[in-house]
């Protein structure tokens, strides 16, 4: 009688727990639409946030493309193809939940996504951090666009890398070739800052564009000869804590190694990476690398973003690129090969003709869309879970746009009449944020 009772009790716990509601649901009066609901209720067991109906319907947002996107991130974490993601799709005026889908790690062991699952977001640290901190200076006049790195950092004096400006690097357009040449192991600033001076270019510095992270490893030492101090007490300073971003960070974070999503696997260490810079010219200059070692989460992003958005709109309305060098820098490099969709360090028109953003290696997007003030926040690590093998698809060519396409067109349209603005109206600096 014991063992039946006990399992009446199991079998009645089973069948409460199957009446609950979704996780993927949180609340909200209105009915959530059925044949959108059906289509997550098949990915039910690995997502988790983020869908309140009230929100759903008063954000005038187009569901069926929102869940399609979703839909289609489960398909490619249940497919294998990577572990998980969290999302993070509204404007500046809303207020909704990032979505969390499958696992922040499959190996060497399982934990699932949360919505504060904090991401290395790799080459992500030069447009959010490096170039925003570098139009700040130019804002206050710290820094000029066309003042010559050789001014800032005498090594380069007398090289080929001489006449190279600050908007050269900021636009990708210096000649300098990938981070990967980097030598095998350099100790120290000086030592990456010799083999940089050393480097044969590309091409001539202003002549095309061509996307190197040694160009952001310039950067931040340049936004430290502009503010003085090193790079990560300017950015956590400036940007993580004038924004409320914790607990981001530049560099590992060991007391939240639990929820750190690990990047990659790294040959040079011998396992997988949790934040720690692995390749050499990372290694050599730790937490004050302009270029890589950005830890972030959905919502310290979006409070970031929903912070800046406005600075962007106002800085690529037309006529603008004549009074701040926000306004000049978003405009695309349409004069060099390679620079149609290229502006000061970050990609242009991907989601709509006005959109500012980056894609990273890693697996993360960020993008901003002016035009409804609105932002698009995917978290990700493709190369988990052993990154030994390829991968095996970006699932990020068809869900960014339609995330995009689902933020609806303001209404009222956004005010082209508004004059730009050299700062934020709090007095906080004013990035540029892709």
């Amino acid at each position: 009688m014991k063992k039946l009772a006990l399992l009446a009790l199991v079998l009645c716990a089973c069948g409460a727990s199957a009446q609950e509601p979704k996780t993927y649901l949180q609340g909200g009066a209105k009915p959530f639409p059925a044949g959108l609901k059906a289509k997550l209720d098949a990915h039910a067991d690995i997502i988790a946030l983020g869908i309140n109906s009230e929100w759903l319907a008063a954000s005038n947002i187009d569901a069926a493309k929102y869940i399609e996107a979703i839909s289609i991130t489960a398909d490619a974490v249940e497919r294998g193809e990577m572990p998980g993601a969290v999302i993070h799709v509204d404007r500046i005026a809303s207020n909704t939940i990032p979505i969390s889908i499958g696992d922040m790690m499959t190996d060497p062991q399982r934990h699932r996504a949360e919505r504060d699952t904090l991401y290395d977001v790799g080459d992500l640290t030069g447009p959010l951090f490096t170039n925003p901190l570098v139009v700040t200076a130019l804002m206050q006049q710290k820094l000029k666009l066309e003042q010559k790195i050789s001014d800032l950092l005498p090594v380069f004096r007398g090289t080929n890398k001489e006449a190279i400006t600050i908007e050269e690097l900021l636009r990708h357009s210096s000649g300098l070739p990938a981070v990967h040449d980097a030598p095998e192991a350099p100790h120290n600033r000086d030592e990456v800052l010799a083999f940089i001076a050393q480097l044969p270019t590309r091409f001539p510095p202003g002549t095309q564009v061509e996307v190197s992270d040694l160009n952001e490893v310039l950067l931040g030492m340049v936004v430290e000869k502009a503010f003085g101090g090193n790079y990560s007490d300017i950015v956590q300073e400036k940007i993580i804590d004038a924004y409320g971003m914790t607990p981001s960070a530049l560099g590992a974070l060991p007391d939240h190694r639990l929820i750190i999503a690990p990047g990659e696997y790294s040959q040079r260490l011998g396992r997988m990476v949790w934040a720690e810079p692995a390749e050499p010219i990372a290694m050599a200059l730790g937490r004050d690398s302009g270029h890589t070692g950005a830890v972030v989460f959905a919502d310290a992003l979006a409070n970031m973003l929903k912070n800046t958005i406005p600075l962007i709109t106002l800085s690529t309305l037309p006529g603008t690129e004549k009074f701040t060098p926000l306004g000049r820098l978003l405009v695309p490099s349409t004069n060099l090969p390679g620079g149609a969709h290229m502006a000061g360090g970050v990609a242009v028109g991907k989601l709509g003709p006005r959109s500012y953003g980056w894609d990273a290696r890693s697996g993360s997007s960020v993008w901003i869309l002016p035009d409804k003030m609105a932002y698009v926040i995917f978290l990700s690590n493709y190369s988990h879970p052993n990154g030994l093998t390829d991968r095996k698809g970006d699932c990020r060519e068809r869900v960014l746009p339609l995330l995009a396409e689902a933020l609806m067109p303001l209404s009222p349209p956004v005010d082209t009449k508004t004059p730009a603005q050299d700062s934020s109206p709090s007095g906080r600096p004013s990035p540029i944020l892709p």
